[in-house]
């Protein structure tokens, strides 16, 4: 093929991979002679809806192929399942992957099957589509699985983790769809969009929380949001900045900016005069486990438990409070009280 034809026929086939992600094949005629029109030169040959199906019927094999060697490279990967329906109204499962490309995590579309009665094979079926001649080695490389918290794929004993696990490995990790498992959306995905609310739309609470971390030697990096995300690598950065600590330490010496912000809001529940931020570090406290009284008491200030303005510090039993208090010394002239530190 002369060095021409090659280029128009690259033309060609970028149109129609095009048309086969947005439009029928029925444009791509069209889609040519506009190309022609605005100075390209393409010839008409093969402008027909027949043709493009064809060329997207060989670009789809070039992917396959592309991906099946990638799988068969690679020696760790993920896989993330979910179900919706195409075109046709069809409920399918959709199979994913993530894996290493480039040293950077990428997800990957194995491909879809029709939903059968039981998911494991829908998702088996994608697989030996695109990998039919290794016979099951992805199962062996697969070291997480990623889904919504139905039981069909996540039950113990008939769910798509159970089978994976059954029939390779059981060192399998089993990674929920946030929004999908309510306790967890309520406690954890909610409690995240709260904070970056407060922080986001509230220069002044932004700018205590920056004072009470300088106070108390914690570097404070601005919450992320979460809204409008669904796949835990999204929360990810969020769940990473709430629960920062210190270099070379974790939780448990060091709780970091969790408890300056646990701190801060306890604060605003008692101090605040706006009666919606007050409401939302309310909330907040008690997602944290913070005792609902002393929170719920910045309604009625005159209780016994404020009384003094003490602010207590909550820290597990096994941590070493010594220096916490140091750190926590400074504590008073930034909130105007006393700081202690409780178990």
């Amino acid at each position: 093929m002369s060095e021409e034809k090659t280029r128009q026929l690259k033309i060609k086939i970028n149109i129609a991979y095009f048309i086969a992600k947005e439009e029928a094949f029925v444009k791509f005629g069209p889609l040519i002679r506009l190309h022609h029109k605005n100075g390209v030169n393409i010839n008409p040959t093969y402008d027909n809806d027949i043709r493009c199906a064809e060329m997207v019927g060989q670009i789809a094999v070039i992917m396959r192929q592309s991906l099946s060697a990638k799988l068969i490279a690679m020696k760790y990967l993920a896989v993330l399942i979910d179900r919706d329906t195409d075109i046709s109204n069809t409920e399918c499962e959709f199979v994913y992957v993530r894996l290493l490309e480039d040293g950077k995590p990428v997800n990957l579309l194995v491909g879809h099957t029709p939903m059968p009665l039981v998911f494991w094979i829908a998702t088996k079926a994608a697989f030996r589509a695109l990998c039919p001649e290794e016979d099951g080695g992805w199962m062996k490389k697969c070291i997480s699985f990623g889904a919504d918290g139905a039981s069909v794929n996540m039950g113990h004993c008939g769910g798509v983790i159970a089978h994976l696990q059954r029939e390779a490995e059981r060192h399998k990790i089993p990674i929920c769809c946030m929004p999908h498992r309510k306790s967890q959306r309520c406690l954890v995905y909610d409690l995240l969009h709260l904070i970056w609310k407060m922080y986001h739309f509230s220069g002044k609470s932004k700018q205590e929380l920056y004072g009470l971390g300088q106070e108390l030697s914690v570097d404070i990096c601005t919450p992320s949001s979460v809204e409008g995300t669904h796949w835990i690598p999204h929360v990810h950065r969020a769940l990473k900045v709430f629960l920062r600590h210190g270099q070379d330490m974790d939780l448990a010496t060091d709780e970091g900016q969790y408890s300056i912000v646990l701190q801060h809001m306890e604060h605003l529940a008692i101090a605040s005069t706006t009666a919606e931020v007050q409401g939302r570090a309310k909330k907040i406290g008690v997602q944290h486990g913070c005792d609902p009284g002393r929170v719920a008491g910045a309604e009625n200030p005159g209780q016994p438990q404020f009384q003094g303005q003490v602010l207590q510090w909550p820290v597990g039993d096994h941590v070493d409070k010594g220096p916490i208090q140091a750190r926590l010394q400074g504590a008073h002239v930034l909130l105007g009280k006393e700081v202690s530190v409780e178990p």
